[in-house]
């Protein structure tokens, strides 16, 4: 998650987003489109190819969510990105949502997230099932949720994550590897229930 934004521009930006500038928020959103685009790009990749939503509307809607926030509070680059992840799952969810109400659960795709998270190779996520399966976790270990949320969502390094969490990134990857390991467990069994 590296721009060629000046670290002085956007530590201005973050703090008049947080004072309440609107206008901070939508040169923000500006500046940091491309990467959004990015990460909801390969978000969409691992989506069935008959999808209706796309990379762009998902980073419009997410912008559209957090400007429509009535007190934002942003302290850093990794902080955006932290709540652009919160967003972009929100609106995949709520899009999955509608799809399934529409097709009554009948027909959609159904794939075993575990390899879904484990391997960018995979081209369809359930993504109620993700969101389930982070509620789950999120009961079990907060933090290990917030770090699928983060890298999955919002393609955070672990740096980042280590930062915002104040721990190191050894015990970030650490956190990541058992939370993968239980995500698959979880998400084999749910899957042979089906």
């Amino acid at each position: 998650m590296s721009t060629g934004l000046d670290a002085d521009t956007l530590t201005t930006l973050i703090g008049q987003v947080s004072s309440g500038d609107r206008t901070a928020l939508d040169r923000l959103f500006s500046l940091l489109y491309d990467e959004l685009r990015g990460i909801a790009e390969g978000l969409m990749r691992k989506e069935s190819a008959g999808h209706t939503l796309q990379a762009t509307a998902i980073v419009h809607e997410a912008y559209g969510r957090l400007s429509g926030s009535r007190s934002l509070s942003i302290t850093d680059r990794p902080h955006f990105f932290k709540l652009s992840a919160k967003v972009i799952r929100q609106v995949l969810l709520d899009h999955a949502k509608a799809k399934n109400r529409k097709k009554r659960g009948g027909d959609a795709d159904q794939v075993r997230l575990d390899t879904a998270i484990i391997s960018p190779e995979v081209n369809d996520i359930d993504i109620e099932a993700l969101h389930q399966s982070l509620e789950d976790l999120a009961a079990l270990s907060p933090r290990q949720a917030q770090i699928v949320e983060w890298k999955f969502f919002a393609g955070m390094t672990t740096e980042d994550m280590a930062g915002l969490l104040g721990v190191s990134p050894r015990t970030v990857e650490g956190e990541w590897t058992v939370a993968k390991i239980w995500l698959g467990k979880r998400l084999n069994a749910a899957g042979s229930k089906q």
